[in-house]
């Protein structure tokens, strides 16, 4: 469920969040069309060059079990795939801080957004 509390102002917390949720979209859209429309016109390691060279925040090793489908889904966009595994959760927890998608805690028990 997609939401928009428009009955009070933003946190600080929340409007950061949706400046990062909005720049990671809309950087991933950029992706999309740049790789559509100049896949045959790049170097073969231009796409990669980022990746080498990656921001990097504190990592945190975790055991976690994902749907099968899912995982083979991320592994067959090739190395990396737990970055993008990442950078999807990225952007949920970014939807979420910034009250874009509510989940079923999100409420106390007035029905309120908390």
């Amino acid at each position: 469920m997609i939401l928009k509390d428009i009955d009070r102002k933003p946190t600080k917390k929340e409007r950061m969040a949706e400046f990062e949720l909005e720049e990671r979209l809309h950087r991933l859209e950029t992706d999309v069309i740049v790789q559509r429309r100049h896949i045959d016109h790049f170097p073969k390691n231009w796409a990669s060059m980022e990746d080498k060279y990656p921001e990097r925040p504190k990592r945190t090793r975790i055991t976690a079990r994902f749907d099968e489908d899912v995982v083979k889904f991320f592994k067959r966009s090739g190395t990396g795939y737990q970055a993008k595994m990442n950078e999807v959760l990225r952007m949920y927890m970014f939807a979420r801080i910034a009250k874009y998608v509510e989940a079923t805690n999100d409420r106390d028990r007035h029905n309120e957004l908390f």
